[in-house]
Parts: C-alpha cells; sequence; structure tokens
C-alpha cells in the first residue's frame, strides 16, 4: 500500500545539529521503508542523514523486516523481499524452527522512544 507524499515545505537547516551549510537533504519524518509521507525539504545535512539513515535501515532490515513484508510497505528492492520468515516453535521442551508464509507469520511492531531533532525542541545540538 503506498501512501501519496506530502511535502511540508523547507526548513533550511539541519533539524539534528542546526547547521545551515549545504547540501541540505530532504528528511522524512517517519522513514521511507515505513509507508512515511510526511517530508521536509532541506532538513538534515550529510553527517546527520548518515547516521539516521544507518539506524532507520537496520531496523528496517532486522527488528520490522516481517511487518514490513506483510503490510507491504515500500522497498527498493522489492524483489529481494523475503516471502517466508522463520518461525522458532517450542514442543515438548524442543525447539523446531519452520518457514512460515509472511501472510501467516506473527508480525509485530516495537520502537524504541527518543527526544525530538534538538532542533525541534530548541535544545543546543551536542551529539548523536
Amino acid at each position: 500500500m503506498k501512501i501519496p507524499r506530502v511535502d511540508l515545505g523547507q526548513v533550511g537547516r539541519c533539524i539534528y545539529c542546526g547547521t545551515n551549510q549545504p547540501p541540505l537533504r530532504t528528511e522524512h519524518i517517519i522513514p521511507y521503508g515505513l509507508n512515511g509521507p510526511w517530508e521536509l525539504r532541506s532538513a538534515t545535512c550529510d553527517k546527520c542523514a548518515k547516521i539516521t539513515s544507518s539506524f532507520e535501515r537496520a531496523v528496517q532490515r532486522d527488528s520490522l523486516i516481517v511487518l514490513r513484508a506483510a503490510l507491504d510497505f515500500p522497498t527498493r528492492r522489492k524483489h529481494k523481499r523475503p516471502t517466508k520468515f522463520p518461525l522458532v516453535i517450542s514442543r515438548n521442551g524442543h525447539n523446531e524452527t519452520v518457514e512460515v508464509p509472511v501472510h501467516q507469520h506473527l508480525a509485530l511492531m516495537i520502537l524504541p522512544s527518543s527526544e525530538p531533532p534538538a532542533y525541534l525542541d530548541n535544545r543546543l545540538y551536542e551529539k548523536g
């Protein structure tokens, strides 16, 4: 299910560290891979974009891959998305791993909680 993009305008500085030095990139408020349609133009510097992109990629490919596949969230490599996932079943004290089709697999979304970017709540940027 694809949701149309929503342009929320141009910020003109990095929402994470506050720099206004170009180049500034578009920032997705919710990552593209989690079906986030909202975009802020000129809202993240290259350094901060690399940090958030690396974190988002790890979470989406590891913790949320089953959920993203089950809900058919967007991906740039759909042909590489698995159609089955392992599920460990415990029977009579023994563990057995079975491959379960994505539409029958348990799909959970557990997300960490963190502070908003420094720029958004007027904190001085320190690191991160």
